[in-house]
């Protein structure tokens, strides 16, 4: 995300640590312990508290994955602290997760607290809608190279045939056609049928190959074709930046 005008990954976490300019040892920086950029990050005056799945002091283990939530473990320097549900699915969000319960437990919040926890949960991502004839998991909120990545793997615990429809990922500048055809690669074990819309539908196919791949260049194009490329039971995932509306795909499907 952002790398268009900001070029490298290392610039990027620069611009990300501009939020600490004005630290004091009071002040407290919650980091991601997998990240190996942010592993790289000296002694500060201020306090670091690391949380993640393999690497932090407080540790997402024992974790479930289910179609539609995740469940896990946490622990605080190997004490176990309890059993966190939360319903939403992917392993990405086991890492938001772990994150938000280091915030919480050191503000007092244990597990016990968090029993009755209910997520007010940001529209169109991994939304799921069930139509007649298709189940739609709508996550056109926005994209990038990991969120797409993140994504597709949320299908995999799901049954039924898969249906990628992908947009443009945008902001991407001289990375753009890499990063498409890396993302198309990335779903070709992931889904059984990719239909690209857009300037880098070509490098989507890429990077899937052309065997169940299907190219338009305009959502207009897609809507055209869109009745002869699905099955009934299908299983759709929607995914683009946000200037691409994708959630325009919805009415249609609903009327297919």
């Amino acid at each position: 995300s952002h790398i268009e005008i900001l070029k490298t990954q290392a610039n990027i976490l620069k611009a990300k640590l501009e939020i600490t300019d004005f630290f004091t040892k009071e002040n407290v920086l919650y980091i991601n312990g997998d990240d190996l950029l942010l592993q790289g990050i000296p002694e500060q005056e201020y306090q670091v508290i690391t949380a993640g799945i393999a690497v932090g002091e407080y540790r997402a283990k024992n974790i479930s994955l289910e179609p539609s939530s995740s469940e896990f473990d946490v622990t605080l320097h190997d004490e176990n602290l309890g059993r966190i549900k939360l319903e939403i699915p992917g392993m990405h969000n086991v890492a938001n997760g772990i994150l938000c319960f280091a915030c919480a437990h050191q503000l007092g919040i244990g597990t016990a607290d968090l029993v009755d926890m209910i997520l007010d949960r940001t529209a169109m991502r991994l939304e799921t809608t069930s139509f007649e004839h298709f189940t739609v998991i709508n996550d056109a909120y926005n994209s990038s190279t990991e969120s797409a990545k993140a994504g597709l793997d949320t299908l995999v615990l799901r049954d039924g045939r898969k249906v990628a429809i992908f947009g443009d990922m945008l902001e991407l500048g001289e990375f753009s056609k890499a990063a498409h055809s890396e993302v198309g690669a990335y779903a070709r074990t992931r889904v059984d049928v990719m239909i690209a819309v857009g300037d880098f539908a070509k490098d989507i196919g890429e990077g899937f190959g052309s065997q169940d791949f299907h190219g338009y260049p305009t959502y207009e194009d897609d809507v055209i074709a869109l009745p002869n490329l699905l099955d009934p039971g299908d299983l759709l995932y929607l995914k683009a930046s946000r200037a691409l509306q994708f959630e325009r795909f919805l009415s249609v499907l609903e009327r297919i």
